[in-house]
């Protein structure tokens, strides 16, 4: 029995998840080898976002994280260049 799980961003992240994935893709992690996640959690109540990797080609096996960035404020204007 599988099970699907999607999670939809709001728009005004949107664009912050993509730039978290594409420096997944420059640390080696090329997305024709890996599935890359990138999912919200908290760490002493500060939202962040993690990254996680898994072979495509592997049966099976678990996600490992990769990085963690601080959520960024709604304003883009406010982003730091650190992703």
């Amino acid at each position: 029995m599988g099970v699907g799980v999607a999670l939809h961003w709001p728009k005004e992240i949107v664009d912050f998840v993509y730039d978290v994935r594409r420096k997944v893709e420059q640390m080696g992690y090329k997305k024709e080898e890996y599935f890359v996640r990138v999912r919200p959690f908290k760490v002493d109540g500060v939202p962040q976002l993690r990254a996680e990797v898994k072979k495509i080609n592997g049966r099976g096996g678990i996600f490992e994280r990769v990085a963690c960035w601080s959520c960024p404020p709604a304003d883009r204007s406010l982003w730091c260049e650190s992703v």
